[in-house]
C-alpha cells in the first residue's frame, strides 16, 4: 500500500538558526527571502523549505534537483518524489510520497484557526449554498472547507484560476470534473489551533495511507523514512 506522510513543520525559529539554514540554501530560494517585507515570511519559507530538503537527502534526492513548472509548482525532477508545501504563522505542512503514480496529484493547505476572518460572509460569497449553510458560525467548519478547498488547488498548481464555488469539498472525494482526476481528501486539526486538509489523487488497486508526523518529535525523520519504504 503507498503511503503519503504529511509532517507538521514548526517555524517558530530564531534568528541565529535562520541564518545558518538561509547560507545553506540554494541561491532562488535565498533571493527570493530577500524579497520579503516581514520577517515572519522569510522565516516560514527558509523554514519549510529547509525542511524539505532535508526530507529529500534522506530519501536519497539532492535538492538542487528541485526545479518549479510553469505554473510555479516546484518539483523533483526525476519526480521520483512528490510533494506539497504550505505555511501559516509559525507553522508548516510538508505532504511527500514515494509513489510516482501521483505525478502533480498531491496538495496540502495549512491554516491557523485562529486567524481573524469574516468567515460568515467569505463562505457566502466563495463557497457552494451547501457548504456556506454547513459552516453557519461555526469557525473550524470555515477552515475545513478552506483548507481542502486550496489543497484541492494545489493539487496541480491550478490556483485561484478555478472559481472556490465551482466545486464542493464536503465529501471525501472531488470529482475528476475539477483536476482532471478524482482526488480522495482528508483533514485533521492539529494542536487545536491548526488544520491541515490533503488533496490526493486515489489509486484504484491499492489506496493510499495517510500518515501525519509533526518534526517536533524527536524521531520524526526515522519515522518518514520508515513509512515511505512501506
Amino acid at each position: 500500500m503507498p503511503s503519503i506522510v504529511v509532517l507538521e513543520i514548526s517555524c517558530d525559529w530564531d534568528l541565529e538558526r535562520c541564518n545558518e539554514a538561509y547560507a545553506r540554501l540554494p541561491e532562488d530560494i535565498q533571493i527570493r527571502s530577500d524579497r520579503y517585507l516581514s520577517q515572519a515570511s522569510r522565516r516560514n519559507l527558509i523554514a519549510t523549505r529547509s525542511r524539505l530538503y532535508e526530507v529529500l537527502r534522506l530519501l536519497g534526492h539532492h535538492p538542487h534537483h528541485v526545479t518549479v513548472a510553469e505554473n510555479g509548482r516546484p518539483f523533483l525532477k526525476s519526480q521520483a518524489v512528490q510533494f506539497n508545501l504550505s505555511h501559516s504563522q509559525d507553522r508548516g505542512a510538508l505532504a511527500v510520497s514515494t509513489d510516482i503514480n501521483l505525478k502533480e496529484g498531491l496538495g496540502v493547505d495549512l491554516e491557523s484557526i485562529s486567524r481573524t476572518v469574516d468567515f460568515t460572509a467569505i463562505g457566502h460569497r466563495f463557497f457552494t449554498r451547501p457548504e456556506a449553510e454547513w459552516i453557519g458560525d461555526h469557525r473550524e467548519r470555515f477552515f475545513h472547507v478552506w483548507t481542502r478547498k486550496e489543497a484541492v488547488l494545489k493539487s496541480n498548481g491550478i490556483g485561484l484560476r478555478m472559481p472556490l464555488d465551482r466545486f464542493e469539498v464536503l465529501r471525501s472525494e472531488v470529482s475528476e470534473d475539477v483536476t482532471g482526476r478524482t482526488l480522495a481528501l482528508q483533514s485533521q486539526t492539529r494542536d487545536d489551533n491548526y488544520l491541515i486538509s490533503l488533496a490526493y489523487s486515489p489509486t484504484a488497486h491499492s489506496p493510499h495511507q495517510v500518515h501525519w508526523l509533526d518534526d517536533r518529535e524527536q524521531n520524526w525523520a526515522h519515522d518518514l523514512v520508515r513509512l515511505l519504504a512501506t
